[in-house]
């Protein structure tokens, strides 16, 4: 690990911990260092917090710029909000970018849904909430 990194993982650490005493803001504020990093962890639970009121304008710039890194949970949190979306053809292209990469979750979608990207879009949004909300552990 570069100094960059461990930074990322300490302020993904203390994050963490602020979620476990229940302080959201504080939580968020270490997650958006870490994202800022490129690490996906962080991304995918900063998407986690901000799934609750629906909103991922806030984290998308990191969703997306650690998609285009090659991070896999990245590449799958993009994937499940393109669903969300109705953008079928981009969800798909990234769910199986973030399988070919190595994400179980993707990896999974794809296994038991096929590569059909309207049955990805049906199943959309119920599979970005449980890739969401498994973020907050």
């Amino acid at each position: 690990m570069d100094g960059e990194e461990i930074l990322a993982e300490s302020a993904y650490q203390q994050g963490a911990d602020a979620l476990r005493r229940g302080d959201r803001a504080r939580a968020a504020q270490c997650w958006r260092m870490a994202a800022d990093a490129g690490h996906s962890a962080a991304i995918r639970n900063l998407a986690g917090l901000y799934a609750g009121c629906g909103d991922f304008r806030v984290v998308r710039p990191w969703i997306e710029e650690a998609a285009e890194a090659g991070h896999p949970a990245a590449a799958n949190v993009l994937a499940a909000i393109l669903a969300r979306e109705g953008d079928k053809e981009m969800a798909l292209r990234w769910l199986r970018r973030s399988a070919a990469a190595g994400d179980p979750d993707a990896a999974s979608v794809l296994e038991a849904y096929g590569n059909e990207s309207a049955e990805l879009v049906r199943i959309g949004a119920a599979a970005a909430d449980a890739l969401i909300n498994r973020s907050h552990g």
